[in-house]
């Protein structure tokens, strides 16, 4: 039975936090970097909700709307606000009524978004969507996001990939092998849930194809269990999005060690200064995580996002690998980004720089930069930043 959400705006919840954080932590250096293109920004909250918890906790749009008006040295006149939702649209507008261009639409997300968005092209565009459950988010609609002519365009979603691998499992009758005992965010009516070929054709229309039902099957021979299918399931979602983005990442979400994901955060771009930006807030939120959960005590062993443990010694190599291949000069940025969505969340973008320090000092990789020569002293460059008019190649060394 769908859970009766009536009781969500009470008190903030552990995770809403650390979602809120990711949001905040990463929208502070958007808005400083973006407002240099000089062009109208369009800042999107897909499931805005009531904007103010009832403890008084602020919500996604008072997060986003205090970080615009400490912008207000800059130019925040071309950001504007759009606040999408049904059930609380007047709790929002009384909520938010002291911010300027802000707009609050009551209706659904996957009917009014294009309407918003139709005249918005050369323009720069940010989506945060949080919905309940994932029956709204339909891969359709992130097919025609794909289509418009954007200046720039980043969406940041919360996925709960384990609701959908639970009904998965129902929708091809495979037992599902975990007690879940906090699973209380149903993805479907029950209507739905009892027409199994409905289920699967819905499915389908979310993850945008029918791969997950490969994944299924293993669970069904036992090859891998319900975490592992959880995380097949993200991979398969997110390279489903790369055909429609560039970049592409994910980032799980536990209330504690060792738990399933209560959900993932989903990241899509066609920008690499951005999904370098959010790779590196995606691994400070996660550290700062793995420290609360630890109590603040020190850990034996680094461990990524997906509870992995990292070889400290292991990035050198890495790279060295990957760069074998590069025999003509890629920008820095693009390469960051390319390596992100790759190896998923590890490692910090000035981790790698550090890393290709030491590869050119080997001699193994070539760097173009530009200006070639500092200033005053006529001395060679050796930044590893691309800001400023300043920019960086590498190639592996011929």
């Amino acid at each position: 039975m769908a859970k009766n959400n009536s009781d969500f705006f009470e008190n903030k919840k552990s995770w809403s936090e650390v979602k809120d954080e990711l949001l905040g932590c990463y929208l502070s250096p958007y808005f400083s970097k973006i407002l240099t293109t000089k062009r109208p920004i369009y800042y999107i909250d897909a499931f805005a909700g009531k904007g103010m918890f009832d403890d008084g906790k602020p919500g996604s749009p008072i997060i986003a709307l205090d970080i615009i008006e400490s912008k207000k040295r800059s130019d925040t006149s071309s950001v504007f606000s759009y606040f999408i939702e049904k059930k609380y649209s007047n709790e929002l507008e009384k909520n938010i009524e002291k911010y300027s261009n802000k707009k609050v639409i009551k209706g659904k997300y996957e009917k009014v978004i294009n309407d918003i968005l139709k005249d918005k092209e050369e323009c720069n565009v940010f989506i945060y969507i949080d919905p309940f459950g994932i029956k709204s988010l339909r891969y359709a609609i992130f097919e025609e996001l794909s289509k418009y002519n954007f200046y720039s365009i980043e969406i940041l979603m919360n996925m709960n990939m384990f609701g959908c691998v639970r009904n998965a499992c129902k929708a091809l009758n495979v037992d599902f092998d975990l007690e879940l005992e906090d699973m209380d965010d149903e993805i479907f009516p029950d209507e739905i849930l009892e027409d199994k070929m409905k289920l699967v054709e819905t499915i389908n229309q979310i993850l945008g194809g029918d791969t997950w039902k490969k994944v299924v099957m293993e669970m069904k021979c036992g090859e891998i269990d319900g975490f592992e299918a959880e995380v097949r399931f993200a991979h398969e979602y997110s390279s489903n999005l790369r055909k429609l983005f560039k970049y592409v990442l994910n980032m799980p979400i536990r209330v504690k060690k060792g738990a399933r994901p209560k959900y993932r955060m989903i990241y899509a771009t066609n920008h690499p200064d951005g999904c370098k930006l959010m790779n590196d807030n995606m691994c400070t939120r996660w550290q700062a995580l793995e420290e609360r959960q630890s109590y603040g005590q020190y850990s034996l062993f680094q461990i990524d996002v997906e509870e992995n443990v990292i070889d400290g010694t292991a990035l050198y190599e890495l790279l060295d690998s990957k760069l074998k291949n590069q025999k003509e000069y890629v920008h820095l940025a693009v390469f960051l980004a390319e390596l992100f969505v790759d190896i998923g969340i590890k490692y910090k973008s000035n981790e790698v720089c550090n890393q290709l320090k030491v590869l050119e000092h080997n001699g193994k990789i070539e760097v173009r930069r530009n200006p070639a020569y500092t200033d005053k002293l006529h001395k060679k460059s050796d930044f590893w930043e691309e800001k400023n008019g300043k920019t960086v190649e590498i190639r592996y060394k011929r």
